[in-house]
């Protein structure tokens, strides 16, 4: 067998030594090339409880119909909003690990050392205060217990966000799980990194059923946030920005889609 099959073009196999011994993850393929540098929005959003429908990805699954004016969700993977890849995929979906529907498909990697999932936000940027995961297991008793939750912003260079070494939070009996982060920096990617032989039998294959993080997100103007639909620049509106009175110390503009929130702000000093 090769060192790695994997699902998504342009991978290559675990970082290893000349002799064969697995040393790292394999090298993660870059996003988008972002084009935005300007004034960031900046929405908050805390957990409160598993499935509370508050969570940052959640949130990038939230639509008004323009019909309607109704607030429907889709799946951010299937609306480019979101990117998911992984080092390998034995079986699942990667776009259901993200859907806020929890369907009896597990994503699972191939059994190889340093198994990871990712989350790329393309043009935004988060800052994790905590993560969920679910993992149900009738369908895989693959629990991780040894791994690495990681941040970066150039997909080679990754910072540890949290270290768990023998957590055995995830089980059939608690098919639920939530950890607290203290980030000091908001990240483009995100991904969670199984150790060799740190699922629940000792192995190196990861699987989960869900995954959700919540913090704070930062997101550029609306024609500017989504880096995964190839818009040429030309085709992009300016942003529209607005000037505090010299009196003003700041403005703040807020919106949300509904008034339980998240609430979105815009803060400009003046000008």
């Amino acid at each position: 067998r090769p060192a790695a099959v994997l699902s998504t073009p342009g991978l290559t196999s675990p970082l290893m030594m000349p002799q064969g011994v697995v040393v790292g993850p394999c090298p993660v393929p870059p996003g988008p090339v972002r084009r935005y540098n300007g004034p960031m929005m900046v929405s908050t959003h805390s957990f409160a409880h598993h499935y509370d429908c508050q969570g940052i990805i959640h949130s990038l699954g939230q639509h008004r119909d323009p019909t309607t004016g109704e607030v429907i969700w889709r799946n951010p993977v299937e609306t480019k909003e979101l990117r998911v890849c992984a080092s390998s995929l034995a079986s699942g979906s990667l776009s259901l690990v993200v859907d806020h529907r929890l369907t009896s498909t597990v994503f699972q990697s191939d059994n190889l050392p340093y198994s990871w999932i990712l989350f790329d936000f393309g043009e935004r940027s988060v800052r994790p205060t905590s993560y969920t995961v679910a993992h149900h297991g009738q369908d895989s008793d693959l629990y991780a217990r040894y791994w690495k939750f990681e941040g970066s912003n150039d997909s080679a260079t990754w910072n540890i966000l949290s270290r768990h070494e023998n957590d055995e939070s995830l089980s059939r009996a608690a098919p639920l799980a939530a950890w607290p982060i203290q980030a000091r920096s908001a990240y483009r990617y995100l991904r969670l990194v199984l150790d060799p032989g740190g699922n629940s039998r000792g192995g190196h294959a990861l699987a989960l059923h869900r995954f959700e993080v919540y913090g704070e997100l930062y997101s550029p103007p609306s024609p500017y946030a989504n880096a995964f639909l190839n818009t040429h620049p030309q085709q992009l509106q300016q942003p529209q920005l607005w000037a505090a009175t010299p009196q003003a110390v700041q403005q703040s503009v807020a919106s949300a889609l509904n008034a339980a929130g998240p609430t979105t702000r815009v803060v400009i000093g003046p000008a």
